[in-house]
């Protein structure tokens, strides 16, 4: 991207008012599914506005996840209030498929949660994270507009694409746990829940993968208190709209120590169910609800590591990933009572 059609982006997006941009440097790095690029930005002396002096500008060139993330920066964010996600300056599809996303860079003052030790502050912050993002597409007549609903339908091919890592999964896990007969038994009723659940409304826009690279926690005290969405990138096969519970779950179960899983996981809820009241959810939908929608959702936890079975070779390579998600979510079936 250069210097011209920087300020022309700059200016139509009003953070630059008056003069241009003068120079771009482009500090590039590959990501596992687009090229992320680090502008440092230059502004001509009489330039006016909130000038920003580093952008983030993604590229990304597969047709793999359709135009999810362009919606979560775009049509999803427009309609919350301070959405937990960064500005973005331009979203657009490129010719042959994919698209540019051009965003607000955090990385002086956020940081990804990767090998991080969770407090009750960090609880605290995701709570109210999703709590915004969720509250603001609660029910929402137009959630078929940005995802698909949960039928019948979508719900079959959720299920259809994650029932045939169940068998190599417990045949490579090689430890005591649930013969493949039983789990797939014990996914052929949690499919029927789903469907059942699907019907009683409480729905929302979900990011559907809040792993700890896609959460941005601030670095210090001086960064704000606030954390950061990115990269929604579903599946086709993933869901899109489902219950607001179902990012907690993804975000503990398979992600967090144990340890800091069972000592926070109630102090999540209780404030994320706090926030989503506060953010105009009906008080009818109760924290009773909120946890049966936790309980239905942890089993979907071991899909994550069940669809990393489904191809030998992704089997083999990811093992020191979807082991470790396995184990977790075993350990939190049966915290639960569910196995």
């Amino acid at each position: 991207m250069n210097a011209d059609e920087l300020t022309e982006i700059l200016k139509k997006s009003g953070v630059l008012k008056t003069g241009k941009v003068v120079q771009v440097l482009n500090r590039s790095e590959q990501s596992n599914t687009a090229r992320l690029s680090r502008l440092i930005v230059t502004y001509s002396k009489k330039a006016k506005g909130e000038l920003p002096e580093a952008l983030i500008l993604k590229t990304y060139s597969g047709n793999d996840h359709g135009t999810s993330e362009l919606e979560l920066y775009t049509r999803i964010a427009s309609a919350i209030s301070e959405a937990p996600v960064p500005r973005c300056f331009l979203a657009e599809e490129v010719p042959g498929g994919g698209y540019r996303l051009l965003l607000e860079d955090f990385s002086e003052t956020h940081k990804p949660l990767w090998e991080h030790r969770y407090t009750e502050k960090d609880a605290h912050r995701i709570a109210e994270a999703f709590a915004r993002f969720h509250a603001a597409w609660w029910d929402s007549p137009l959630l078929s507009e940005v995802g698909n609903l949960p039928t019948k339908a979508v719900i079959n091919h959720y299920a259809e694409t994650v029932t045939p890592g169940i068998v190599p999964m417990c045949e490579a896990y090689g430890r005591e746990t649930l013969s493949s007969l039983q789990l797939l038994d014990l996914a052929k009723t949690h499919f029927s829940q789903m469907k059942t659940r699907a019907k009683r409304g409480n729905l929302t826009v979900i990011h559907g993968d809040p792993n700890p690279g896609n959460l941005l926690s601030p670095r210090n005290e001086t960064s704000g208190g606030r954390i950061f969405l990115i990269d929604r990138q579903p599946f086709d096969w993933n869901l899109t709209v489902w219950t607001g519970a179902s990012d907690l779950t993804y975000t503990m179960i398979h992600w967090w120590e144990v340890e800091d899983r069972r000592e926070l996981e109630t102090i999540l809820l209780d404030h994320y169910h706090a926030e989503l009241l506060r953010h105009g959810v009906s008080p009818l939908y109760t924290r009773q609800d909120l946890q049966e929608d936790y309980r239905l959702s942890i089993l979907q936890s071991l899909y994550v590591a069940v669809h990393w079975c489904i191809d030998p070779n992704e089997r083999e390579k990811m093992a020191w990933l979807w082991n470790s998600q396995l184990t977790k979510t075993l350990v939190a079936l049966r915290d639960w009572n569910l196995i």
